[in-house]
């Protein structure tokens, strides 16, 4: 029996991923948890509503001194962020 036009299940679920258009979504779910990552736990125990859209990370923060604190250091984040993700992926950072 010969197999013809063999591929690898990586490149199987690449291409679905891509086909059913679930790839933005599910960069945005990386980006989120390299957040949490990021910042450690203690921002990230005072991190609430984190999404990514269209190359912003949105951020609300419940503490205002933990936001103040960690406004100083968000070029910092951003390119820590971008350095893990392998890209310039976050191209903002918005506390709120």
């Amino acid at each position: 029996m010969q197999r013809t036009g063999e591929k690898l299940l990586a490149e199987i679920l690449k291409d679905y991923i891509k086909d059913a258009g679930i790839a933005d979504r599910l960069r945005a779910v990386d980006v989120c948890a390299v957040w949490r990552e990021v910042v450690g736990p203690r921002v990230a125990a005072a991190s609430d509503n984190v999404y990514f859209s269209g190359g912003v990370l949105y951020c609300r923060m419940t503490s205002s001194i933990v936001r103040n604190n960690v406004y100083y250091s968000l070029d910092g984040i951003r390119a820590e962020m971008n350095r893990r993700l392998g890209g310039e992926e976050v191209r903002k950072i918005v506390l709120r």
